[in-house]
């Protein structure tokens, strides 16, 4: 017993990973609804995702707000009723967006699906947009935006983000109060009417799945649901000569960094090798910038590099906080690991172990049927091929080090990279 208590069991590759069977049916209006059904749990998730972001607005920060307001009241029941009647069945009801996509999605027990999904239909297709509702969005978003941009890293991520794709990209733009305080009722009815169509919606359903809970859905969604006529501005390429940036901010003794540059969206050739250098470099916790800038040199409690894909591009992005006094020595170091990728092969134990971390993490993705339908929702709405997350699994399990250190040269260099410092 002593000695298994010292030594503990091999550390074994996982041989094979596969996205889970799912079922894509088509209601009929022509609307696709992918479905996977998994679990023992009488549970399902419903989420309508809608093509509604940033990229089809007419007016700044309308997508977030109308879809924010949805399920704040309809023709028929106000936000309170809606609110009661969802929760007398423990069920919940969510809104959720993202740079180029807004959803409204239903957590319910299997027995209650058809008693919920009339509630569902009405907050999706027959929104009133309340004028009190607005005005309280308003106000609360306006006073939150007050608090954050008084953070230095609120204030570095921001900088960075508009510098890479510019002021008046969908994905560079920053909400301001005035941009708040400008939105009208009529607003979120114009984009509500051009965008949440079943023509411009697809349907995910997730849990312990039934014929009777697909026929449930073709019922209320497969007829009698707006026509969209939705106007994409997909965004024009802008590619700026990257800076270093220094900002003054009245928050003291805390600077905040963010390094980062333009990159590509996920069906791009090189994206699986990204996210295992992207792991390598600052994607976990014992990453290379972790490692060293925390673990050895002690200058942050947290740093770290992530790979943000968007249906149109991407950026990768750099960020810390630290103590004024170590601001610079900190911009070395991280300008120092790009370079020793750049010029030195990781070792095998290194790479084998960045394997297994990504595995498991692939392992928690397809963990349960909400996590696979998350997963299956971001290779639909990217337009990707079935095999993608074959691919990923693979190049995980494959890719070298040269192959690495040729993505390293490419991609991590500090002349095409923003410096964002805020302190």
């Amino acid at each position: 017993m002593e000695n298994l208590r010292k030594n503990g069991p091999p550390i074994k590759m996982i041989d094979r990973v596969e996205l889970p069977d799912f079922e894509k049916i088509t209601l009929d209006n022509g609307l696709s609804l992918y479905s996977i059904s998994q679990g023992t749990q009488d549970i399902i998730k419903i989420e309508l995702v809608f093509e509604a972001g940033r990229p089809f607005e007419l007016k700044k920060v309308v997508s977030r707000a109308c879809n924010s307001q949805i399920k704040e009241g309809s023709l028929l029941m106000n936000s309170k009723q809606i609110v009661d009647k969802v929760d007398y069945y423990g069920a919940t009801l969510r809104t959720s967006e993202n740079l180029d996509s807004c959803s409204v999605s239903l957590f319910c027990l299997g027995k209650h699906f058809e008693t919920l999904i009339p509630i569902l239909h009405e907050v999706v297709t027959k929104p009133a947009f309340p004028e009190e509702e607005l005005r309280k969005y308003i106000k609360t978003n306006s006073e939150r935006l007050k608090i954050e941009l008084v953070k230095n890293d609120v204030i570095a991520y921001r900088s960075i983000t508009e510098s890479i794709f510019s002021k008046d990209h969908p994905y560079g733009y920053n909400s301001e109060i005035t941009d708040y305080e400008a939105l009208t009722r009529e607003d979120l009815v114009q984009h509500y009417q051009k965008n949440y169509g079943y023509n411009n919606c697809t349907i995910f359903l997730s849990g312990k799945v039934t014929t009777e809970h697909l026929e449930v859905c073709n019922k209320y969604f497969g007829n009698g649901f707006l026509v969209a006529s939705p106007e994409e501005k997909v965004p024009k390429d802008i590619n700026l000569k990257p800076e270093k940036i220094k900002i003054s901010a009245n928050q003291e003794f805390q600077t905040a960094i963010k390094i980062g540059r333009k990159l590509f969206k996920r069906s791009h050739a090189d994206y699986p090798g990204i996210y295992v250098l992207n792991a390598i470099f600052g994607g976990y916790f014992g990453s290379r910038l972790m490692s060293n800038i925390r673990e050895e040199k002690g200058y942050t409690y947290n740093i770290y590099s992530e790979v943000d894909v968007m249906k149109h591009d991407g950026l990768f992005m750099i960020g810390t906080e630290v103590s004024d006094e170590y601001a610079s020595k900190t911009l070395h170091e991280i300008y120092h690991e790009m370079k020793v990728l750049r010029e030195e092969l990781i070792s095998e134990e290194e790479l084998n172990m960045v394997r297994n971390y990504l595995m498991g993490r692939i392992l928690n993705f397809i963990d349960g049927p909400f996590n696979t339908g998350r997963l299956l929702k971001s290779i639909v709405l990217s337009n990707l091929p079935e095999n993608y997350f074959s691919n990923l699994v693979s190049t995980i399990k494959n890719v070298t080090s040269e192959e690495l250190q040729v993505l390293a040269n490419r991609y991590l260099n500090e002349d095409e990279m923003w410096t964002i410092s805020v302190g």
